[in-house]
């Protein structure tokens, strides 16, 4: 019967794994596919924890592409917080466009770090996606989320991102909880930022922050805000 292979060198399964990480980093960075073999031991070793296994998998990734991305599935599925952190983080980076990278933003039971990372992805990638209008409008969703769901609204600039901000501005409807005034003020401030773009949602938002600094359904301090965002524009 043939051999087994070798085991990985003991340098790339070290008990704290901080310098098998790195040494496996060095292994990425050079590019060479001739390391390919070792990845491959260290990424199904079990003297290896599991972290410097996945950091075996994100390099693979790096060098192969597609090849080793079944290699990465578990982990993106992990029950611990850092695991999926970290196997998103190497998805990410090899696959910016794969639609699994939207689906924490989606699902309120992933951690929070997460879901905010899943968040930060599409608005560097995918501002325009239609998940991040729906989780500003969920009220019970997380306030973080929220918050940082109306930022990224203000860089897609769509006609669609002005209409959920403005949404999330209008006065709530009878037996409903109004929008925190945070989120609020966050609102009409990215509304601002659409309204001094050279974009064609920009008029749009420019109208729709005139309506809401003239409406008397609104606080006087909501007001203020709404006027205050149209300076400049």
């Amino acid at each position: 019967p043939p051999a087994p292979p070798p085991p990985p060198p003991a340098e790339l399964v070290g008990d704290t794994g901080a310098e098998a990480m790195a040494s496996i980093e060095a292994l990425a960075a050079l590019g060479d596919q001739s390391t390919t073999p070792v990845l491959v031991r260290v990424s199904q070793s079990p003297m290896a924890p599991q972290g410097v296994r996945l950091a075996a998998v994100a390099a693979l990734l790096r060098l192969g592409g597609a090849e080793y991305e079944p290699l990465l599935r578990e982990y993106l599925a992990s029950a611990s917080p850092p695991l999926r952190l970290q196997a998103y983080a190497a998805l990410a980076a090899v696959f910016p466009d794969d639609a699994r990278l939207a689906e924490p933003l989606a699902d309120p039971s992933a951690p929070l770090a997460l879901r905010l990372q899943a968040l930060a992805h599409l608005a560097a990638h995918r501002p325009e996606a239609a998940i991040i209008a729906a989780v500003l409008a969920a009220p019970d969703e997380h306030p973080q989320i929220r918050l940082d769901a109306s930022a990224t609204l203000a860089r897609s600039a769509t006609s669609a991102a002005v209409a959920a901000l403005a949404a999330a501005l209008a006065p709530p409807l009878p037996a409903t909880e109004p929008a925190p005034p945070i989120l609020r003020r966050r609102c009409a401030h990215s509304l601002g930022a659409i309204a001094r773009r050279a974009v064609p949602a920009a008029e749009e938002a420019r109208v729709r922050l005139s309506i809401l600094a003239a409406d008397p359904d609104q606080t006087p301090e909501h007001r203020h805000w709404a006027a205050e965002s149209l300076l400049g524009c």
